[in-house]
């Protein structure tokens, strides 16, 4: 709006301008950052619930550097009961068996041990979203009321600088 006798309105229209070039900002930044942010958590949420659900391979998979290592150890007390030349009864069966069965135990530990790690995961993911747009939400609408509040002053001082120069200018005619 423009000002009364070169009273008021250009700050008002500075202050509005600069206003609405950050909402703008602000929903090319949701633009952007809604669709990137949802997918990387979609991607993220998809890994922790396939760790959590009955997939063997899925779990398998996220635990692969670890069973490596059991099966290379493993395999290393094979080679090395291999080359110590022992029968192949009595004694060399038992650990043999004994070292499969370790085996398994840990890979099987491994795979059952993910779940709840991926539980815990998929919770934070959640509770991090959810944190993120409860205080954004607060952050827009305190900005909004802000924004009218300054609305509200800055019409309240034009108001009176118009009402000062008309009381100024009567009391100039009838004074």
């Amino acid at each position: 709006m423009g000002g009364f006798l070169g009273i008021g309105g250009s700050s008002s229209k500075t202050d509005r301008g600069n206003t609405l070039q950050g909402w703008s900002a602000l929903k090319n930044i949701f633009s952007w950052a809604i669709p990137t942010g949802k997918e990387a958590t979609g991607q993220a949420l998809g890994y922790w619930e396939n760790l959590m659900g009955g997939n063997r391979a899925a779990r398998r998979a996220a635990v692969a550097p670890e069973i490596n290592a059991a099966t290379a150890t493993s395999d290393a007390a094979k080679r090395q009961l291999a080359t110590s030349g022992t029968a192949r009864g009595g004694g060399v069966n038992e650990v043999s068996q004994r070292r499969e069965s370790d085996l398994m135990a840990k890979v099987d530990n491994l795979l059952f041990g993910v779940a709840p790690a991926a539980a815990r995961e998929t919770g934070a993911v959640g509770s991090d979203v959810l944190g993120k747009g409860i205080t954004t939400a607060g952050t827009l609408s305190g900005q909004a009321s802000g924004a009218r509040a300054s609305d509200y002053a800055i019409n309240q001082d034009t108001v009176g600088k118009v009402t000062g120069a008309i009381s100024g200018l009567l009391a100039g005619f009838f004074g």
